[in-house]
């Protein structure tokens, strides 16, 4: 038997997958960029090379959840850890296959989300401070924490987790923005 690490296919799918600069917009890859993330092109031939359907993988480190993603897309079991609780957070809501129903319930929760921001008068600034003592976005803050909560009066698990994640994502969006100050490329401002 020859080692699969050293055939010369395998090497070259490996090449090009980790070459391939674009984001994966696919399955749930987008849901939330985590921080030092694999690429999918790379993780997908990895899978699909070394593994037969139905084998188990074991990711001790899953990070943003892209083994997870790709395992159970190209029908493999996954056992996934990490030791930060927002790794294994966004592990779970991107591996997480959705019913239509819990998508329509989303739709729904976002839309009345939305009505009870625009028909809020105002907003209590909250301190957010940086660990270096800069105080950032005191007003988007506020708005996030509002949405956290009507987020967690969510009775489904699964609407809950889709409707957390997509406000860390904005959250991520508003801060990246602000510590960028003047670079940033986002259509909204916070």
């Amino acid at each position: 038997m020859t080692n699969i690490f050293f055939n010369k296919s395998f090497i070259t799918l490996v090449n090009e997958a980790s070459s391939n600069k674009d984001f994966a917009k696919d399955l749930t890859h987008s849901l939330y960029r985590y921080p030092a993330s694999m690429s999918p092109f790379l993780v997908r031939q990895i899978i699909k090379y070394t593994t037969k359907p139905n084998d188990l993988i074991l990711d001790p480190f899953c990070g943003g959840g892209t083994t997870a993603v790709e395992a159970i897309s190209n029908g493999r079991r996954v056992i996934c850890s990490d030791i930060n609780h927002l790794a294994t957070f966004v592990t779970s809501v991107k591996s997480l296959p959705l019913k239509d129903k819990y998508i329509i319930e989303f739709e729904k929760w976002a839309l009345n989300s939305l009505i009870k921001l625009k028909t809020r008068n105002s907003f209590k600034s909250i301190t957010l401070k940086t660990k270096n003592g800069k105080i950032i976005a005191p007003k988007t803050y506020s708005i996030l924490l509002f949405l956290r909560d009507l987020a967690n009066k969510i009775d489904n698990k699964y609407v809950n987790r889709i409707a957390l994640i997509t406000i860390l994502q904005s959250a991520k969006y508003c801060f990246d923005c602000n510590r960028n100050s003047g670079r940033c490329n986002n259509t909204f401002t916070c």
